[in-house]
């Protein structure tokens, strides 16, 4: 995966969607929305996003849920991202990234 900054629009199936800034360095994901941060690794195709509310006043693309991971698949367009997958033990709450390369990190 390219090294980089990355715009990220999240769409899950519970019609719920949102939008945050995501970096990746040497396979290390961290990143942030108005109502939740996220740090992960990639490994090969794969990531597990650990995922944090950090309002009381937001809710996740999932609701109520305020600490989950994320299981997902990454597949590379360009210098482009997308991501999809689910929540960890509950495979019926899925959700889709993209991930737009903005710039190269300082």
């Amino acid at each position: 995966m390219k090294n980089g900054l990355y715009f990220a629009k999240f769409n899950s199936n519970m019609s719920d969607w949102g939008d945050g800034v995501i970096t990746i360095q040497e396979n290390k994901v961290n990143g942030g929305d108005f109502a939740c941060f996220y740090q992960g690794e990639i490994k090969g195709s794969k990531i597990i996003l650990h995922v944090t509310q950090h309002s009381t006043q937001r809710t996740s693309v999932f609701g109520d849920l305020k600490e989950f991971d994320l299981d997902l698949d990454i597949k590379e367009f360009s210098s482009n991202l997308e991501a999809s997958g689910n929540v960890v033990g509950q495979p019926h709450l899925t959700i889709q990234i993209q991930l737009k390369f903005l710039s190269d990190l300082l």
